[in-house]
């Protein structure tokens, strides 16, 4: 009888210590790899490509979605001027050609339609 209550306390022990175990390597998963992106230098990007693939997306894409939730006037306002760069992309490289050559550039052939979409 006693056998029996020493290995049902030994189980009750087991399992108490395997739920510490489980509690604390989840507490440091998820705290541990915080701590690291925030202590590594900033060039390495960590917390950036962590972000990108917790979206699974790759990095532009992951910017792109967060800049849609979080701020979607910027994310309009960035693609306004894609699109005025897009359609004015030669007037815009000529302008570039003559502004070595010349300061009249501010008279270039840009869309004035697509140019006040932005303005």
């Amino acid at each position: 009888m006693q056998s029996i209550l020493r290995g049902l306390q030994q189980l009750r022990w087991l399992g108490i210590a395997a739920a510490i175990g489980v509690v604390t390597g989840f507490l440091l998963g998820w705290v541990v790899p915080e701590v690291v992106d925030r202590a590594v230098p900033e060039d390495w990007h960590w917390p950036e490509e962590r972000a990108a693939s917790l979206l699974k997306r790759d990095g532009w894409a992951a910017g792109w979605r967060m800049l849609q939730v979080y701020d979607p006037q910027r994310r309009q306002a960035l693609q306004d001027a894609a699109s005025v760069w897009a359609s004015n992309v030669k007037a815009l490289e000529d302008c570039k050609k003559r502004m070595t050559c010349s300061p009249d550039c501010y008279r270039s052939e840009v869309d004035s339609r697509s140019f006040m979409m932005i303005v």
